[in-house]
């Protein structure tokens, strides 16, 4: 069975309010992927708290930002497969699926913008905290 990409942006599949389950090889593709998310995120907030220890604030921060992007992507993604695996009406919309993906990826770009600017402001500041504290 192969995967028809025409019908992905076909307006009557996207807003069509009960579809059939995703096909089992997607299905499980996609469980594994969200898994992954979840467990990427637990790995994540793992260095958040090792960067605390070294009082590294703005990496702490980031691992921060990332372990929550990560969880929330898995958790709902998770909790969308299974609407759309049980054929809730309305709720399981490729429509919302599509939001979810939007949304995520703007999240995304939030978090990469953050990076570049912010992350490198309060280590500056946090250079200079520290020559401070040095001299007094």
């Amino acid at each position: 069975m192969s995967l028809n990409f025409s019908r992905l942006i076909d307006p009557s599949f996207i807003f069509n309010p009960l579809l059939p389950p995703i096909s089992s090889w997607l299905a499980i593709f996609l469980y594994i992927i969200f898994g992954l998310l979840i467990i990427l995120s637990l790995i994540n907030r793992s260095l958040a708290k090792k960067a605390g220890q070294n009082k590294n604030l703005p990496q702490k921060k980031m691992w921060q930002k990332i372990a929550n992007f990560l969880a929330t992507g898995g958790a709902v993604g998770l909790l969308l497969l299974l609407i759309r695996q049980s054929r809730a009406y309305l709720i399981s919309m490729p429509f919302i699926f599509y939001l979810f993906i939007i949304t995520m990826f703007v999240w995304l770009i939030f978090i990469i913008k953050w990076n570049f600017t912010k992350k490198k402001i309060m280590f500056k500041e946090m250079k200079e905290k520290m020559e401070k504290e040095k001299y007094l």
